[in-house]
């Protein structure tokens, strides 16, 4: 399993928090980029992944689909989100952040 998020305008291995608790978006996708039901407690299998983020993050669910059929790690995914989220909002917010897992 990889992980990687963004968090305080830096991006890190490892998210401080407990993003399940922290989240407020959440899309689960299998290793085909299908979605999973479960929302913030969905189980992906083998090559699928999770992403969490913030109220502020300004990303739609065919965006991180998108960012995942193109990403082989958490922290490819993960900085494809953060740019889409730029390209429509200019900027990243200090309380904005992003939770990625794939699943090996």
């Amino acid at each position: 399993m990889s992980t990687f998020c963004l968090y305080e305008k830096g991006f890190r291995d490892v998210y401080p928090g407990n993003p399940v608790n922290d989240t407020k978006f959440t899309v689960c996708l299998d290793e085909n980029g299908k979605f999973l039901s479960g929302g913030k407690f969905c189980q992906p299998n083998e090559g699928g992944g999770y992403v969490a983020y913030s109220s502020g993050i300004n990303v739609s669910p065919i965006e991180v689909q998108t960012e995942f059929l193109k990403a082989d790690n958490a922290e490819k995914w993960l900085k494809g989100l953060v740019i889409r989220h730029v390209m429509h909002t200019g900027d990243i917010d200090t309380n904005e952040w992003i939770y990625a897992e794939m699943m090996d």
